[in-house]
């Protein structure tokens, strides 16, 4: 299926595949499986400990933290071989992110820190939500995730993760702060990548969704992590059709209220609907790095410092 983007949305740029490696004709290839949700409030965390409730929700190829942390508390981010990214993703909040050689970056939220490999913890100044997305192949004993068995076979549709070379900073921590960004046209988000992930910290929506604005699409070869931070979004999803009967599953339209966690396989058509008043805010989390969204000039806003200035794009 072909994007279906309202003649308004930046995303029309793109051309109508996303992808890593180009699209697959095998029927195979619609075997990434179904979408997963999770509306934390109702989940035990997968990590109590005092001032920290946490849970851990993983993709194929990373995992994410989210981190509900009382003034005063550390957390000890657990040793990584690629870099990893923090977000701090409410107005308000204080953290302090300090390196084992020592370096500290101290942020106020809303705000984005794309950390080195190595050790580090994150200190609350005051109550605060932390997300941690880190390479799943990269983290040194990984906390249990709440979708482990999920992921007991690797699903062969999905794009393997390969980090990119990236400029060598050392142990120094970048910070970026997301409301410096203001909306420009053309531009998709609030986009930031490390080494091997993206995210975009999507605009903050006022009230529902206008429902003649929405965009149902499909990626290709790689899962997308949406984290609702606030209100309350309908997730609608449509799987394809294939040869096997088997294959096929009813459309979905789940509603979850935030914090939540949607993670959605490749080939899935989906859009997300804000509804009800208020105000609603999302984080989509990818990985590898899009292409697409790299090769748009000015979408990256971090692209010199992740070393994506020169990235090709795939057309789509």
């Amino acid at each position: 299926m072909a994007a279906m983007f309202h003649p308004s949305d930046p995303r029309n740029a793109l051309g109508t595949t996303t992808g890593s490696r180009g699209r697959s004709t095998s029927s195979d290839h619609f075997r990434a499986g179904a979408p997963q949700f999770f509306a934390l409030a109702g989940l035990r965390p997968s990590v109590s400990m005092r001032g920290v409730r946490q849970w851990v929700v993983r993709t194929q190829n990373f995992i994410v933290l989210y981190s509900e942390m009382s003034a005063g508390a550390e957390i000890a981010l657990t040793r990584r071989t690629w870099e990893s990214m923090v977000v701090v993703p409410r107005a308000g909040d204080r953290i302090t992110v300090t390196t084992e050689s020592g370096a500290t970056e101290s942020v106020v939220g809303k705000a984005v820190v794309v950390a080195p490999p190595a050790n580090e913890s994150v200190s609350a100044v005051t109550d605060a939500v932390v997300i941690e997305v880190v390479s799943y192949a990269a983290i040194a004993d990984a906390p249990a995730a709440l979708n482990d068995d999920y992921y007991r076979s690797r699903r062969h549709a999905i794009a393997e993760l390969v980090p990119r070379p990236v400029p060598s900073l050392g142990e120094k921590l970048r910070a970026y702060n997301v409301d410096d960004f203001e909306p420009e046209p053309g531009r998709f988000g609030r986009i930031f990548a490390s080494g091997d992930l993206m995210i975009n910290v999507l605009e903050v929506q006022h009230g529902p969704r206008d429902t003649n604005r929405l965009s149902p699409h499909e990626h290709d070869d790689f899962e997308q992590c949406s984290i609702a931070i606030r209100g309350s979004y309908v997730h609608h999803l449509r799987t394809p059709w294939t040869p096997r009967l088997d294959d096929w599953r009813e459309d979905e339209h789940r509603r979850l209220d935030s914090p939540s966690l949607v993670v959605i396989p490749p080939r899935i058509t989906h859009t997300s609907q804000a509804v009800g008043d208020g105000i609603h805010e999302l984080i989509d989390v990818f990985g590898p790095i899009r292409p697409d969204f790299a090769a748009q000039p000015g979408w990256v806003l971090n692209a010199t410092d992740a070393g994506l200035a020169t990235v090709p794009g795939d057309g789509g």
